[in-house]
């Protein structure tokens, strides 16, 4: 075995060692949860979040307003089963005109 023949070798055996490596290390740091800011306040749901700020007037309408989930729902274009199905926590499917919209407002 020549010496380019035996540092290929070595750097093949490198390689997959890191790869190794990289993929323990990944598993790690999918288990550690995200750390929040100190100003973040306690509590064990979402009804414990505080409103820091507003922007704006909230609009008065002569109507009563829908609420987006029944919207989606009525449009057949949020899918709120199938994104639990997929994802196990509240996340939606979108689909037709409601997908076509959300695709440019986050591109």
């Amino acid at each position: 075995m020549n010496q380019v023949q035996h540092l290929g070798d070595e750097l093949k055996a490198a390689e997959t060692a890191l790869a190794g490596i990289q993929a323990e290390m990944e598993t790690l740091m999918e288990g550690i949860p995200n750390i929040l800011d100190e100003s973040v306040p306690g509590g064990n749901n979402e009804d414990f979040n505080l409103e820091i700020s507003r922007w704006g007037d909230l609009p008065d309408f002569d109507f009563t307003p829908k609420d987006h989930v029944d919207l989606g729902a009525k449009l057949k274009g949020i899918d709120f089963e199938l994104g639990a199905k997929i994802a196990s926590s509240r996340f939606v499917v979108l689909n037709g005109p409601l997908a076509r919209l959300q695709r440019p407002l986050f591109s």
